[in-house]
């Protein structure tokens, strides 16, 4: 969650994220870490994209992930989507202090859970990318 292994405010953003899905159903017993897990399954990728120099032109080859691999890599998405969401907010809603890193985690976690959102979609365009360069894995020596 953190960079510099600062695990209480780690600690702490996940407790405020399990607390902002609760909020988002209020009339829903939502279990947070079952909602995570469930984004988490559906952000996940397969593969990831290698480049590779051939003849003069470097292209883009699809390579399997281990599983350590992509949940870290699903992390990292939805992280980086709540991060980009935050940070593109502006104006008046800037000052309120409901629109924090959190909420736009919250936010991105329960898309993620229903198979909808930013996170989900960039797995979806690197699966399709890997589809249309799928004549290069027989090129691939790692």
């Amino acid at each position: 969650m953190t960079k510099k292994g600062q695990k209480a405010k780690a600690a702490r953003i996940v407790q405020q994220v399990f607390n902002i899905l609760q909020n988002l159903q209020p009339h829903k017993k939502v279990n947070g870490p079952v909602i995570l897990q469930e984004a988490l399954q559906n952000v996940k990728p397969a593969f990831e994209l290698r480049k590779a120099r051939m003849g003069g032109t470097t292209q883009l080859i699809p390579a399997s992930l281990p599983a350590h691999k992509q949940e870290n890599k699903a992390f990292r998405t939805l992280i980086m989507n709540a991060n980009l969401k935050h940070k593109k907010l502006k104006g008046p809603f800037k000052k309120i202090e409901m629109y924090t890193f959190c909420y736009f985690l919250a936010i991105e976690i329960q898309e993620a859970s229903k198979n909808q959102g930013a996170s989900c979609q960039a797995k979806q365009v690197l699966h399709k990318q890997a589809e249309h360069n799928r004549t290069f894995i027989r090129k691939r020596w790692w």
